[in-house]
């Protein structure tokens, strides 16, 4: 929530695409801006690999559930989720799911090849499907199984049978929530009068996250078919579905609902996770557009297709990025490489790559608070303490600088408990910094230092962030 914040406040006054990056570079320098933009495009290229992975495997529940009540021909499609593919306490096959993933990576770059509009519409369809999906699921739980007297059981034994270790682990899994708040900064330039718009977009994310999370765990825990330790172990990829079994299994075997409920929540998990792997398509081509344009990465990624009026390069290029870390996952898990599912492979990278871009944004809104005093800020984050230090007021946000230290502490946790993440994540920072300096030096260019002209939040100009009351906010700073 105190990272939220942040980008509330930083998103609404510098309205740019780029977001962590162009924060950094506003606050910092150039060099801090790749490191946020290259952390920022590790989430996105994991993101389309990720939920990629999670939607095929949601297809995949969703096209068994259609074999076992009889229809012909879809039951072959069970293969899509690896899980379906085990028997006999064997292995899991990985090999068509891992296809199917590369097949929708591929589907969706194409979708934002033809165009952002065409993108942006398809993701608010499968946003208000995804919402009206899950409130009628929240709807059958409570209203037909959920019991009190099993949650205030369950609720009186939290905390036994977990460990801290265990608690630390989850908390690194659950970060994989928060990607909403870089994809509302990254549309800013694209949204008329983000001075109100953004904030409130970001509050409506912050209440959304919470309130689902609380309601599915509130109906997991009141199910008296099936206990939160079993959704929480057996279910561990797929608690949705869980949540869904145990409500079937406190329904008379008459009911409809028994054979209905599974396939609509396959259907469900497709659809949400669909809209997230095409965030990741949208956010990787608009954060590479951004570096470019201000030469923290090569000019050439700015290139914009003459008739499509999208940045295609990046499009292609952190595509094909995201299909090699499907490789890779697919190579761990057939080789046995690793104990891990590659869905937690993933998260740990993707874990990796945001809590770098999102310690970057608490910083840089406290570095501005300071060096730009005077910015036009539509919201700001509460609570600030104001010192002295050398004789010159030093303005210190409070839940920045929390949001700093509880990312921080996220972070070593997932250098702690996740092996693969930290290799992986350390090689993709080490690889992008060797390229970056190189890239600046071949250029010409100082490896820090801004190209001159072109701080958006300069004084001069900083008016021109928010057009529609630009002469309001040169009145108000003259």
């Amino acid at each position: 929530m105190f990272t939220a914040l942040s980008y509330a406040e930083l998103a609404s006054a510098i309205p740019k695409a780029g977001g962590a990056s162009i924060f950094a570079r506003e606050a910092f320098n150039d060099f801090w801006a790749f490191i946020a933009g290259w952390g920022l495009l590790l989430d996105y290229t994991i993101d389309i690999a990720l939920f990629g992975w999670i939607t095929m495997g949601y297809l995949g529940s969703f096209f068994m559930g259609l074999g076992q009540i009889g229809v012909p021909y879809v039951g072959i499609l069970a293969s899509l989720n690896s899980l379906n593919t085990i028997s006999g306490g064997g292995a899991a096959d990985y090999t068509v799911q891992a296809a199917a993933t590369i097949l929708l990576s591929v589907a969706l770059m194409a979708l934002n090849y033809i165009g952002i509009r065409e993108s942006a519409n398809f993701n608010i369809f499968l946003s208000i499907l995804s919402i009206i999906s899950e409130a009628i699921l929240l709807i059958i739980g409570f209203g037909l199984v959920w019991s009190l007297p099993t949650f205030a059981g369950n609720i009186s034994q939290l905390g036994t049978g977990v460990s801290w270790a265990d608690f630390g682990w989850g908390i690194t899994v659950a970060m994989v929530s928060f990607i909403g708040l870089e994809s509302i900064s990254q549309a800013a330039e694209e949204t008329r009068r983000p001075d109100k718009t953004i904030p409130k977009s970001t509050f409506a994310l912050i209440v959304a996250v919470i309130l689902a999370g609380m309601l599915l765990t509130v109906l997991a825990v009141g199910l008296p078919t099936i206990s939160p330790g079993v959704i929480g172990k057996t279910y561990q990829n797929d608690p949705v579905a869980g949540v869904a079994r145990g409500i079937v299994l406190g329904l008379a075997p008459s009911n409809p609902l028994v054979i209905i409920l599974p396939l609509y929540v396959g259907f469900l998990g497709f659809t949400m996770l669909l809209m997230s792997t095409n965030t990741g398509v949208i956010g990787a081509s608009r954060v590479t557009y951004s570096m470019a344009r201000y030469r923290i990465m090569p000019v050439w990624f700015s290139h914009i297709h003459p008739k499509f009026r999208v940045p295609t390069r990046t499009i292609v290029v952190f595509t094909l990025a995201s299909v090699g870390f499907i490789l890779f996952v697919w190579l761990m898990g057939t080789y046995r490489l690793t104990h891990e599912d590659p869905t937690i492979i993933l998260g740990d990278l993707y874990n990796y790559g945001a809590l770098v871009s999102f310690m970057l944004v608490n910083l840089a809104l406290i570095r501005l608070r300071n060096r730009r005093p005077e910015l036009y800020r539509p919201f700001r984050s509460p609570f600030a303490i104001r010192l002295r230090l050398k004789g010159k007021p030093v303005v210190v946000p409070v839940l920045p600088l929390l949001g700093f230290f509880v990312c921080l502490f996220v972070w070593i946790l997932v250098l702690s408990l996740h092996e693969i993440g930290k290799l992986v994540g350390t090689l993709w920072f080490i690889a992008g910094i060797a390229f970056y300096l190189w890239y600046r030096r071949r250029q010409g260019l100082d490896w820090k230092e801004s190209v001159p002209g072109t701080q958006v939040t300069h004084p001069d100009v900083a008016h021109e962030l928010h057009p529609e009351i630009s002469e309001e906010i040169r009145r108000r700073n003259a």
